[in-house]
């Protein structure tokens, strides 16, 4: 379930949201229900960078060539070093797509990104995967962690994109997780829109609810815009299914 939504101040959404092979980008957040594949379902978000040209492009680039990566190859059989050379090559792919919808164009040279996001293997592990500061989180009965890691000296200045111009091959150093995805546990995917706004203790308590995922996604979105995010926000929710 996720959804992503303008914000109160922005001119113009700049993220983008990618659930079940399709890009969202609207200015008012209406949840998305999908739901995903034992391996290869991609749960995404991306973030254009603010104060840089064509921030929407550059998200909804990145989102487009991601959601064009073979990941139903997430059989369960790959080790963790070769699970993130494959979401490295497919970021670093998404970075090229970013900076080949610049080229010529002057006004849009410098797009950037962020990206995180999470897909399943067929061995019931959880793959979680992010550049800049876009983050994850994974929520259980004992307590909610980030598990990615923020590209970021501080909250405007990022050591990590996806595109821009500091390095013109598009590579990049993906940071990456597996986990196992028991029965039970909640994954949060989002933009700094609400993990900016919204404290991890508060995420945490909403995640843990017993609430379904269109509520939880829905009170987050609140909480973020009552707390008077100023920034585009976007987010995702997936939780795993079966026997606790």
């Amino acid at each position: 379930m996720g959804l992503t939504h303008r914000g109160s101040t922005r001119e113009r959404n700049e993220d983008a949201l990618l659930l079940g092979g399709r890009i969202s980008q609207t200015d008012v957040g209406t949840p998305t229900r999908v739901v995903l594949p034992e391996a290869g379902g991609l749960v995404a978000v991306a973030d254009g960078l603010g104060g840089r040209p064509a921030g929407d492009r550059a998200s909804r680039a990145a989102l487009l060539a991601l959601s064009r990566w073979p990941l139903a190859e997430l059989d369960g059989t790959r080790t963790t070093a070769q699970l993130t050379e494959q979401f490295t090559a497919a970021l670093t792919e998404a970075g090229s797509a970013v900076r080949a919808d610049s080229w010529g164009c002057e006004e849009r040279r410098g797009m950037a990104t962020t990206v995180a996001g999470l897909a399943f293997t067929t061995d019931g592990q959880a793959i979680t995967f992010n550049v800049g500061d876009s983050r994850c989180y994974r929520s259980t009965r004992t307590g909610m962690e980030q598990v990615s890691t923020d590209d970021a000296r501080s909250r405007t200045v990022l050591t990590q994109v996806i595109g821009g111009t500091a390095a013109p091959t598009g590579d990049v150093d993906a940071h990456l997780t597996a986990m196992p995805a028991e029965p039970g546990t909640r994954f949060l995917v989002c933009t700094d829109g609400l993990h900016g706004a919204v404290p991890d203790e508060v995420l945490a308590a909403v995640l843990r609810a017993d609430r379904t995922l269109e509520q939880v996604v829905e009170r987050l979105q609140l909480l973020a815009l009552q707390l008077g995010t100023t920034d585009d926000l976007t987010l995702a929710v997936a939780e795993v299914v079966g026997e606790r």
